[in-house]
């Protein structure tokens, strides 16, 4: 059984906490913490979903580098876990999340060109996201920004954008999966959602403008 404690303690969201892997510190591990017995079932038949289409995409797509991967199920003092790869920054720091990236946006205003170097290397982290999604054919139930981690290279520029949650159909049978036409069409129609969610984060003209850029691709 792994031994987690606050030290491992990473953050928590609505149904789970998670932890930096005790034996791995480039793993994590996702608890869930709810005690309505309803939630817990319906995050545990989530859990089931995701981490059987995670390792779907790993069979067929071994070098889709926009997913999380899924290693497996620990016992933990807290309960069952999930294992995941935990996405760290080239100077080995946990990636932080797309809306806490987009947070820092409003700060670089007084320095324009700080703030057009930073708009140009995120258009051009989303457009390689984007393409990823597409050529993968990657199903989600959502895109969020808070679900995104913002991966950094040594000199602070956009490496990758990975998605760590929200992750496969809720389909019972996923047609989708198979059928090429329709996970084009899911995504687009996803990434469309996506894209207005950011719009709301930084209120600037040439912010809005990337944006419009990256939605008519």
């Amino acid at each position: 059984m792994l031994v987690l404690d606050d030290i491992l303690y990473i953050g928590k969201g609505c149904h789970q906490s998670v932890y930096v892997h005790p034996e791995d510190d480039n793993l994590c591990i996702k608890i869930l913490t709810d005690t309505d017995p309803t939630i817990i079932k319906e995050e545990q038949r989530n859990r089931q979903r995701e981490s059987n289409y995670l390792e779907r995409v790993e069979h067929r797509t071994p070098q889709c580098k926009c997913l999380v991967r899924f290693i497996g199920i620990v016992e933990t003092n807290f309960g069952e876990g999930a294992v995941y790869t935990l996405v760290r920054d080239a100077d080995g720091q946990i990636s932080s999340s797309l809306e806490d990236y987009l947070q820092s946006f409003p700060k670089l205003e007084n320095d324009h060109i700080a703030f057009m170097e930073a708009i140009h290397d995120l258009h051009l982290a989303l457009d390689s996201f984007k393409n990823c999604m597409l050529d993968n054919g990657i199903i989600t139930r959502n895109i969020r920004p808070v679900n995104i981690c913002v991966q950094k290279n040594a000199d602070n520029s956009i490496e990758n954008l990975v998605l760590i949650d929200d992750i496969g159909s809720t389909e019972l049978i996923p047609i989708v999966e198979y059928v090429s036409v329709l996970a084009t069409y899911r995504v687009k129609r996803k990434w469309k959602k996506f894209v207005n969610l950011l719009r709301g984060y930084v209120d600037n003209y040439e912010f809005q403008e990337m944006l419009d850029e990256i939605d008519e691709k």
